[in-house]
């Protein structure tokens, strides 16, 4: 789902891409175990300055990796290089993302396993198997504890990719807006795919067709278990908890929760309140 946001972000607004991929080692991939490669290290990394394009007034440049997220290391040198940069990160129900992850391999290496027997080390004992990347990708606390320790909250933006598909105007409002750019997307330049299953683009000035998303995604997924799909869901609860206290998503739930509430009270008043007095009082024995 990070692509989305990158997708929409550099083909809506004036947004400069770093296209050289050779030098995302250097934050991601790389492993330091010598100063032969510290120094190498430092030589990409001043190199991958050097090859972002330059930026004029109105222009943000951006970058994309999603092994960023979950790379140890990554936080480390993204700091070091800009300590003021900001960082966006796309995140999605664990589960769905596990699946997702699954059926990109399960394309490419079609003779793989199942994924209910990858997602547990002993299904007897209901023991998942948090080794196995796409299940611990998902646990995205862990990853954030990682990035908390060099930047601060306000330098990174979570956006939902559940509501980048149902409402991607709005989610992409709050990217603008944490860029510090003028709401430029806006819900006209939407329309929804409905054989990809996602937004697209609609067909800008200088393009002949609108502008979707890949083959790659919007894939079918493969039918998982139901006991599968309830196991992962105990699994990742805790670390969904810690994920929303971390982000002070906690509270806004909570909000959003009592205002339903409020909402739901206020509406069975109306309904109760509502026709002659013997309808009412009809309506409440039936109630109880």
């Amino acid at each position: 789902m990070s692509s989305f946001v990158y997708h929409y972000r550099n083909n809506s607004v004036t947004a400069r891409d770093n296209a050289i991929e050779h030098y995302v080692v250097a934050f991601a991939t790389f492993s330091m175990k010598n100063t032969a490669s510290l120094a190498f290290l430092l030589f990409l990394t001043h190199a991958t300055i050097n090859v972002m394009p330059k930026t004029v007034d109105g222009q943000i440049t951006m970058e994309k990796t999603p092994s960023y997220f979950v790379t140890n290391e990554a936080p480390k040198r993204i700091h070091s290089m800009a300590k003021d940069i900001k960082l966006i990160v796309v995140v999605r129900n664990p589960v769905t993302r596990a699946i997702s992850d699954y059926t990109q391999t399960l394309s490419k290496k079609p003779e793989i396993p199942t994924f209910e027997v990858l997602a547990f080390k002993n299904r007897t004992l209901g023991l998942i198997d948090a080794s196995w990347s796409a299940i611990r990708i998902g646990i995205y606390a862990l990853h954030l504890e990682n990035w908390l320790q060099y930047f601060p909250l306000s330098q990174i933006l979570f956006v939902s990719g559940e509501r980048l598909i149902v409402d991607p105007a709005g989610e992409m409002a709050k990217v603008q807006d944490f860029l510090g750019l003028k709401r430029v997307v806006t819900e006209k330049h939407f329309y929804f795919n409905k054989t990809k299953g996602f937004p697209c683009l609609k067909k800008p000035e200088d393009s002949s067709a609108p502008r979707c998303l890949g083959k790659s995604k919007g894939r079918t997924h493969p039918r998982i278990d139901p006991d599968v799909i309830h196991r992962l869901r105990k699994f990742y609860k805790p670390f969904n908890m810690m994920f929303y206290q971390m982000t002070g998503r906690m509270l806004m739930l909570m909000t959003m929760m009592i205002m339903v509430l409020v909402m739901l009270v206020l509406q069975s008043k109306d309904e109760d309140g509502g026709g002659d007095g013997d309808e009412g009082d009809n309506h409440y024995k039936d109630e109880g």
